[in-house]
């Protein structure tokens, strides 16, 4: 209760603001990662672009894995905050997928898809556009490519 009412007096003051649009603006502990990576892989350094991923991957992993259950309806803006690590580790594994399927390297996109499909299956991404994707989608279409390419 007494923090309820520190939050009610704070935002009245001008001092916070509490925001319904959180997808749209807010910032993961690793977008310096995440926006290198997508640079490199833009500018087609996918040595790069797959350091970027690796580490982001090593750094938030652990707790990504924890709460992935507690994440599965991000349509609420409030739970999109809270699932940070997930969203933010699926990215990073998405766009290393991304760089290995330019260089043809399937079955490093398979291996890399099936690690967002068993343990982040639940990441929701808004791009700097803001338009909203998952990467568990985004690997099922990728291996679906793969596979029509290989018949």
């Amino acid at each position: 209760m007494r923090y309820g009412l520190i939050i009610i007096l704070l935002t009245l003051s001008g001092c916070a603001q509490i925001t319904s649009n959180l997808p749209m603006n807010y910032e993961s502990p690793a977008d310096e990662l995440i926006n290198k990576g997508w640079g490199a892989l833009n500018d087609k350094d996918y040595e790069s672009a797959h350091r970027q991923a690796d580490e982001c991957v090593a750094l938030y992993s652990a707790e990504a894995k924890e709460i992935n259950a507690s994440c599965a309806d991000q349509s609420d803006p409030s739970k999109y905050g809270r699932c940070w690590a997930v969203n933010t580790v699926g990215e990073c594994l998405a766009l290393k997928a991304e760089a290995y399927y330019n260089v043809k390297n399937y079955e490093a996109v398979k291996d890399v898809c099936g690690e967002i499909q068993k343990y982040y299956f639940n990441s929701f991404i808004f791009d700097p556009r803001g338009w909203p994707w998952k990467p568990a989608e985004y690997c099922k279409d990728k291996i679906e490519e793969i596979n029509k390419e290989s018949e």
